[in-house]
Order: C-alpha cells, then structure tokens, then sequence
C-alpha cells in the first residue's frame, strides 16, 4: 500500500504474509481480511503466486502490477488504488475485484465470503438486521443496552472504489469521488444532480486511473474542491461545471481537502507531507504548512479546519496529530499516542476538542482547551477490529463516529470510551463518512463501489 510504487515507501507492513498479499492482490497491507484462517491462508496462497512468494517484501513492492492471481487481482492489478505508494492501509485496492478490471471469479469470491462471514461480533441482544446491513446496539456505561434506530436511506452504485463523501454545508447535496469523476447528488432523494470530469485546461486520457481522493463544497455552495492523484487541487464552479482554478504545488497525489468555515480559504493534504493553503476566490498559494523542523516526517492523510478558522489540523503518516495556527502559520500542538499512521481527523463543532482515526485502530480524543504541555489524549476508542479510515462528529458534538477497513460505521460517546452503536452496512471497508451538518443523517463511501446515506434517532 503506502510503499507499492516506490522502494522504501511509507511504512512496515503488519506481518509478511498480509504484506505479501496486498503486494500481489491489492497492493500494500492490501485488502480487507475477510473472516478467519482459512481465508488468511488463501492469501497468503495468492500471495505467493503473485509474487513469487516472496514474503520479505514487506512494502509489496515487487508484487505491485502483478497481482493477476487472486482477490481483486485481474488484468493490471496493480492498477489505481493497489498500486498507490502511499495506499499503506490497502483500501484501494479494495475494489480490484469489483469495478477496476478484477476477475468475475475474484469478486465472487470477495462476495461470497462477505455475506458468510460478519465481523465476529456474537450476541442476539440489541442485533437486528434489515435487507442487507445489520445494527449491533452498544452498551451505555451503566451497562444497559443502547437504543439508536439507524436505517438506509439512499444508495448510489459507482463505478469504481468510493474514495470520500461530504455534504454540502446546507445539507442539500452530498459529494462523492471515486475513479475519474466527483459526482453530486440530492441528498434526500438520491437524485444524481452533477458529474464532475477531466478538466477544461488539461487533457486526461479515460484509460488511465485517477482517483478523486478528497472532496468538499465551499460553504456558500458554489465551488466544488477536489483533489485526486494527478497533484492538483481543482476548484469547480457547481453552476457551470467548469474549473475556476486548478491549484498547483503538490509534489504528489492530494489525499484530503477542507473548506474554512469563514469561506477565506480552502487546504490540502499530501503524500508530499504538507498541507497548503489556498485563497477561495483569488487561487493563491497562501501558506505551506510542513517542512518545519517537527512538521510531518511521512505524508499528510487527513486535514481539517477548526470552526473559528483559525486553526488547521493534519494527520500523518508518522502517528502524529499536528495543528497549526492559521494566521502566524506556526505549530501550535502536536499530538502523539498513536501506535500506527494516523489516517483521519476532526474537530468538534466547538473547536474544542480534536478526533483522530488511525491505523492502530483505534480513535482518540484530544483536548485543544488544555495547557500547551499538555499532550495527553483524554480518551481512547478501542473497538474496531481493523484500521480506522475516517472520523466524524455529529453537529451538536453528541456522537463520535467513526468507519473502518472491517467494514462497520460505530458511534462512540464522546464522554466515555463505550462502542454505542454498530453498523454493518458495506461489504468491503468503509473508507469515508461524513454527518450531514444540518439533520440526523450520515454518509458513507466504501471500497464496495457504493456510497450510502443513513438516517438515525434516539429515543
């Protein structure tokens, strides 16, 4: 994954066969593991045949292209997501065998395992499954059952892997981006409202792979931000579906994008291990954060902008949590604790507190309010039973939800460490959520080539 184009990439893979395998199958830690032993050894099997078994290739560099054999192989499987350098986490390549060129045989054997084999969480008590997804209710801290009523409201197949959803500030619409194109559909409806495609100012071929990474709306709605692997930063007018600026500087491929709320400026993350701020209106290059003597030593996963706008927030590759201050430009906080790369962050609606996800599988919860020594992180959500790729908060700072490569959405309370509630709701690794700012809804893209929206109360 994150090392599959280049020597040395970005990270030691968990253990050489997984290693092996996502070199030959997906690319990287590659895949979703899907149930037990048996399946692990197929991998390993796989691995071996597209690899040449060679197991010491713990950053699946030698496998990445070759992955012709086995789950989510297919003709040119290293191709788009598996073949990504920084793709550490193998979600990419989630979606070889399902829509970027697998084998019929892969994607059955990917679906088939899917439907017999759940996450492994037992008990009747609060389960109850619907069509197609199945509700697992937490436990409060008294110990007693959770009662959250959560249900499907809209689907939207795509083509390819589900990279990231965001909704629009006014809750309206809801953004996806996936292999070649950011699309934007009615939120309530499912109506598909808009296709963003190629660029008016640059000449991109339909065969090669490109993946819209990072999506997010302007808060007046009339841009459309996206980022992808081709390094640049388009800035889309929604009404005219042209590109306003096409925002230059990144070295390599955008892995997140964020909008202030105050509508001033727009920043980007990057495997290059920066983040830039950008004007909105004017396109400018306003400020480069990184690069400083304890800025992000591996590349920047996740940025996030703080309510007020003053501050912005980065993930990284390197475990560590950093927040900067917009106006000065300066570190302010860094956070460390986390045992793996750091893939997902966000602030609470009151700017307060910081979420982070990572791929130790865990979330965390830092506290902004604290004295500037302070670095400890005020709680820890242990629960997923592989990485976590994506965190949100719900608006009135309630829920801490989260998404992971074993394929659950959970709610977390935000005042204690308890799983409240969780979703199994994709049959490939839930790669990005977001809640919709304006009603009890979420959004969540996945490596099963859907994005989905959900609906939920409390009693």
């Amino acid at each position: 994954g994150y090392g599959a184009r280049a020597a040395g990439g970005f990270g030691v893979a968990d253990g050489a066969a997984s290693a092996a395998a996502g070199g030959g199958a997906y690319g990287g830690l590659g895949g979703v593991r899907m149930g037990g032993g048996e399946l692990e050894q197929q991998h390993e099997r796989l691995a071996q045949m597209s690899t040449g078994g060679d197991m010491r290739d713990s950053h699946g560099v030698r496998g990445v292209g070759l992955g012709g054999v086995g789950a989510g192989g297919g003709a040119g499987g290293g191709a788009g997501y598996g073949m990504d350098r920084h793709d550490r986490a193998g979600v990419l390549g989630m979606g070889m065998g399902m829509g970027l060129g697998g084998t019929r045989p892969a994607m059955s054997v990917v679906m088939e395992q899917d439907t017999e084999t759940g996450p492994g969480y037992g008990g009747a008590a609060g389960v109850s499954q619907v069509d197609d997804y199945v509700v697992y209710q937490g436990r409060s801290a008294t110990g007693g059952l959770m009662n959250i009523n959560i249900k499907l409201q809209n689907s939207f197949q795509h083509e390819s892997v589900v990279c990231c959803v965001r909704y629009s500030w006014n809750g309206q619409y809801l953004a996806t981006g996936s292999n070649q194109y950011a699309q934007v559909f009615d939120a309530s409806t499912g109506t598909k409202v808009a296709t963003f495609s190629g660029d008016s100012g640059a000449n991109t071929g339909d065969s090669q792979d490109s993946y819209v990474r990072a999506v997010c709306f302007s808060p007046d709605g009339k841009y459309l931000v996206t980022g992808a692997e081709d390094h640049v930063v388009k800035v889309w007018d929604v009404r005219s579906r042209t590109v306003k600026h096409r925002l230059v500087g990144h070295e390599t491929d955008i892995y997140s994008v964020d909008a202030s709320p105050d509508g001033q400026f727009i920043i980007s993350g990057s495997g290059d291990k920066r983040a830039i701020l950008w004007g909105l209106q004017s396109g400018k290059m306003l400020a480069t954060l990184g690069g400083e003597e304890y800025g992000p030593a591996d590349g920047i996963t996740s940025v996030s902008v703080s309510p007020t706008s003053q501050l912005v927030a980065a993930g990284s590759l390197d475990k560590v949590v950093r927040v900067w201050d917009v106006e000065t430009g300066r570190l302010v906080r860094s956070f460390e604790g986390h045992r793996d790369a750091v893939y997902a962050v966000a602030f609470s609606p009151d700017g307060r507190m910081l979420l982070s996800g990572s791929l130790d599988k865990t979330l965390k919860l830092w506290d902004l309010t604290a004295s500037q020594q302070s670095t400890q992180c005020r709680l820890s959500f242990t629960g997923h039973k592989d990485f976590v790729l994506s965190v949100a908060f719900s608006p009135n700072g309630r829920w801490l939800i989260s998404g992971s490569k074993d394929r659950t959405i959970q709610f977390w309370d935000p005042r204690q460490s308890n799983m409240c509630l969780m979703l199994q709701g994709h049959k490939n690794a839930v790669i990005s959520i977001a809640h919709s700012p304006t009603t009890k809804s979420l959004a969540t893209g996945s490596g099963d080539c859907r994005a989905r929206t959900w609906l939920y109360y409390t009693n």
